[in-house]
């Protein structure tokens, strides 16, 4: 497969070892293009929005705007409604899977994940690869 038919998914992730990760992980099935905050995010959704397939977001991020508050900007904006947030978060205390719902995640991922935990949840949305 061309690396262009691949899926694009949009990993909002501050942490690079975590980004790697991600990528590693997804790499034979997925494009993924990360980003580290949501200044960054909203560049990507303006410049490939409608190529983008999903957006694994960290709930946890550092600055401003964490993935609660980027997630309800999403749900909030017509055109992202409906994209598929899945939400990762190494901070479960804090947030549960019953608050990144209530702020618009379609599907949650704790960390430690496994790539097989991150597939089972991604192919949830029915993404073709």
């Amino acid at each position: 497969m061309k690396s262009d038919e691949r899926p694009l998914i949009l990993c909002v992730e501050d942490d690079g070892d975590t980004q790697w990760l991600i990528q590693t992980f997804l790499r034979d099935r997925f494009r993924v293009l990360p980003v580290s905050n949501g200044v960054r995010m909203r560049e990507e959704l303006d410049s490939c929005g409608d190529a983008i397939a999903a957006i694994l977001m960290d709930l946890s991020l550092e600055g401003l705007e964490d993935g609660i508050v980027l997630t309800r900007f999403l749900r909030n904006s017509k055109k992202w409604k409906t994209l598929p947030v899945i939400a990762i978060t190494g901070n479960t205390y804090d947030i549960d899977p019953a608050s990144a719902a209530r702020a618009g995640c379609a599907a949650y991922v704790a960390k430690p994940f496994s790539r097989e935990d991150l597939l089972r949840v991604i192919e949830k949305f029915r993404i073709r690869h």
